[in-house]
């Protein structure tokens, strides 16, 4: 018997429980979408109750088959920061998706299979990327209530400890868990026969415990992204943002300024808020031009008071050059043993 059999075994069990005239709260998965196949089918038989989604999107996801994924790139995009998001429609087992995350600087994974929690782990391992891992569990007393909620978050950098020394799992729960996904029928066979412990299903996904623990995640990278930055192993640690979606302006500018007065004109561009980062450059090309700086404000107008202040402050004219089509440039080293 298949996962998908067992949750679906599951929705229908559910289904039995509910009475004429109930409210029910749907949410998403699979085991819900069973619970409102199944559920559809006692209201047509002449049941009456009430189905709330747990939101519109909700609703529409379940009614669309939306991905999760394409859910998150969906929210993340209406935040309006103009950041890109690449979405993978495929399991981790898909060698494509390992070529793809073995590209990325840092990991965060929270997985439902106990394979492929041991499988990204290698991967980071491998390609020595830092791997941020979440679990989360929640115990059931069998009586409707609730023994324990907990989670964790480990963080494993590259050549340290992993999850399997750490005895978050064991490779007999890798072995099951393996088998489970690409022989279904052997692994109950085996189950059947003691030779094989079971794989822990049906864990419930609740997303404010989920959302919570995702939330130390995030503040477990920026601690040691801070601590970095005060050791000054890092200089810089932020987001590419697109400043004119959040309403702001901003602009590369440079001058020429006289070798004895360079000291001098750099600390008068620099004590400017508006300045971004301020750097020496000179080539054949652009001989006249020996500072380069660049200004961020709220507004255009911004702008140009900032550079009317330079201006006057220094005597020297100001050049700017606006942004006229963006490119993405991406560079990366690899890295040999």
């Amino acid at each position: 018997m298949s996962t998908d059999d067992l949750k679906r075994q599951a929705a229908a069990r559910a289904v039995e429980q509910v009475r004429e005239g109930m409210k029910l709260g749907l949410g998403t998965g699979s085991t819900a979408k069973h619970f409102v196949e199944l559920l559809g089918e006692r209201v047509k038989a002449g049941l009456t109750v009430v189905g709330v989604p747990t939101s519109e999107a909700t609703r529409a996801d379940a009614e669309q088959g939306r991905l999760k994924v394409d859910v998150a790139a969906r929210a993340i995009a209406a935040m309006g920061l103009g950041t890109s998001v690449r979405t993978l429609t495929s399991t981790l087992f898909d060698p494509a998706v390992v070529r793809e995350l073995a590209s990325c600087d840092v990991l965060f994974g929270c997985m439902d299979t106990v394979d492929g929690r041991h499988l990204l782990n290698k991967l980071a391992a491998f390609y020595l990327i830092p791997y941020f891992d979440l679990g989360v569990k929640i115990e059931a007393d069998g009586m409707g209530g609730v023994n324990q909620v907990c989670g964790s978050v480990h963080y494993l950098q590259p050549g340290g400890s992993s999850l399997l020394s750490r005895h978050v799992y064991s490779l007999e729960q890798v072995r099951a868990a393996g088998m489970m996904r690409t022989d279904p029928q052997q692994y109950q066979r085996l189950l059947d026969e003691g030779y094989l412990r079971g794989v822990q299903e049906d864990r419930p996904a609740v997303v404010q415990l989920n959302t919570l623990i995702a939330s130390l995640a995030v503040n477990e990278l920026l601690a040691r992204l801070q601590r970095l930055l005060d050791a000054r192993v890092l200089t810089r640690f932020g987001p590419m943002v697109q400043i004119e979606r959040m309403g702001g302006a901003f602009v590369l500018a440079a001058l020429a300024a006289p070798e004895a007065r360079y000291d001098e004109v750099t600390a008068l561009v620099n004590a400017l808020p508006q300045v971004a980062h301020n750097y020496r450059r000179e080539s054949e090309r652009n001989s006249e031009f020996n500072m380069w700086f660049v200004l961020a404000a709220e507004s255009e107008a911004g702008i140009d008071a900032a550079i009317g202040q330079i201006q006057q402050s220094s005597g020297l004219q100001v050049f700017s050059f606006p942004k006229l089509q963006e490119y993405f440039v991406e560079m990366k080293l690899p890295v040999r043993p």
